[in-house]
């Protein structure tokens, strides 16, 4: 999700535009504070109520309709009396626009299931419709989520993971800098399952990603498409196994491709891969599930991903799965492409499977 320094901007970006001599200070700091609040929902996971949830993370308090609620609430218990150099109705608008803007912008990220934006008229989740390479990076920006001493050790950490990975040749000063400006820690646990989880309908509600593993290098190129065929984003990839060497860790760069860039690397040799991604929520965690077809037509993985270490190691073997394959290196999607047959014998031999 964006940082808290990313949801005060726009209450900062508001303040030209309404500001007018004698309106008090506190407008300006209410409005800040109202940009940052509808973050107080993520209370609701200590509680143990549900991502998915009215009142969960990114429910009801990142509405619209919440947003112009608490303006109003705000502007009459904060200004009883008329403003100078404005009216309260005016006070009203900066603050709506200050607080709704946290849910916009949410709405505008990367990653989770969306917000709803409409809430209490309508529990649906929404993503507004950004193009993919202007969308905000949502765990780039987790000030909230990682202290900045968790941060320079994860960028030590980059480093020696680059000097161990790459050809000494490709470790100019430059890329090195730019590695360490523009990767990131993926904190994910993989799971393995029978089929897909009850109430999640095949054939809607899915992403269709299309991968190739480019041949001689650490490279996966994306395309990414809704059910329909629409054109959702496209991308070049590297995943990397963290320094550590826990599987849970990878190190995952990423840049976003135009189509005619796309194109000409999908002419490149390398080995396919093609998936079903479905979106479920369970207990509080946005879960990715991947349906295979092709040569692994028939295995079903999950893959839950958490910033925070602890949550990550507590977490139980969900209820719709039957065996963690997170350790297993067969079960990469680098691994998976050269040895579909091996993965799928593997996968049967299971528990379950």
């Amino acid at each position: 999700m964006p940082s808290a320094l990313a949801h005060v901007a726009p209450a900062l970006a508001l303040i030209p535009a309404f500001a007018r001599p004698g309106v008090p200070r506190r407008l300006w700091w209410l409005g800040v504070i109202g940009a940052i609040a509808p973050d107080l929902d993520v209370i609701a996971f200590a509680l143990g109520v549900p991502y998915s949830h009215p009142l969960g993370h990114r429910g009801l308090w990142h509405s619209v309709p919440f947003a112009a609620l608490a303006a109003g609430c705000v502007a009459v218990l904060a200004f009883p009396r008329p403003l100078p150099g404005g009216s309260r109705s005016r006070a009203w608008l900066y603050l709506f626009c200050a607080t709704a803007s946290h849910g916009l912008l949410d709405a505008a990220t990367d990653g989770g299931l969306g917000v709803a934006l409409l809430a209490p008229f309508s529990e649906q989740p929404l993503l507004l419709p950004v193009p993919a390479h202007r969308r905000v990076a949502a765990r780039y920006l987790g000030l909230l989520h990682g202290a900045r001493a968790r941060g320079d050790r994860e960028r030590a950490a980059l480093g020696v993971a680059a000097l161990r990975g790459a050809r000494p040749p490709a470790l100019a000063a430059r890329a090195m800098s730019k590695l360490l400006k523009y990767a990131r820690i993926e904190r994910e646990r993989r799971f393995l399952l029978a089929a897909l989880p009850a109430g999640i309908d095949p054939a809607t509600g899915y992403q269709q990603l299309d991968d190739l593993y480019l041949e001689g290098t650490r490279l996966r190129l994306r395309s990414v498409t809704s059910p329909t065929g629409t054109l959702i984003e496209q991308k070049l990839n590297q995943k990397l196994l963290a320094p550590s060497g826990d599987a849970a860790h990878r190190i995952i760069t990423s840049v976003y491709l135009d189509p005619a860039e796309y194109a000409a690397l999908a002419a490149l040799p390398g080995r396919r891969l093609q998936k079903r991604r479905y979106t479920y929520a369970h207990e509080g965690h946005a879960v990715g599930i991947d349906v295979f077809r092709g040569p692994l037509a028939g295995l079903v993985l999950a893959e839950i991903e958490l910033d925070l270490e602890a949550e990550l190691r507590a977490l139980p073997l969900p209820g719709f799965a039957h065996s963690e394959i997170t350790e297993l290196a067969l079960f990469t999607g680098s691994e998976r492409v050269r040895a579909p047959e091996r993965a799928l014998r593997d996968a049967r031999r299971r528990p379950g499977g």
